[in-house]
């Protein structure tokens, strides 16, 4: 398993299971069936594909965990504009959803 370090969190990236790469599979033969791209190989299609990383999630209020698709946050996180992610808690809605790391940090465990 791969790690990421950022300046207040860190990241993991998992291996995509038997079925993913079948599912991209699939979806590689379609979009060539569709004529959508051409001359790709499936290794050069395969290699688009992001990285499966993942992030632990915390909330502030609740406590409430939860490992997340670190996908949506990286792009702002690469261009610098959120120092790490902060969301809404699916389970209490509060905007208090951080990196786990973030929560350790801020009550020191």
């Amino acid at each position: 398993m791969r790690k990421y370090n950022y300046l207040f969190f860190s990241t993991y990236v998992v291996d995509l299971t038997e079925s993913q790469i079948e599912e991209l599979k699939a979806e590689f033969d379609s979009m060539i069936r569709l004529d959508v791209i051409h001359d790709v190989t499936f290794e050069e299609f395969f290699s688009t594909v992001p990285d499966n990383e993942i992030i632990s999630m915390r909330c502030l209020r609740c406590k409430h965990r939860l490992e997340l698709s670190f996908s949506v946050y990286k792009p702002f996180i690469e261009n610098k504009e959120i120092a790490f992610p902060i969301d809404y808690c699916p389970k209490c809605r509060m905007m208090q959803f951080v990196p786990n790391d973030v929560y350790n940090k801020l009550f020191r465990k």
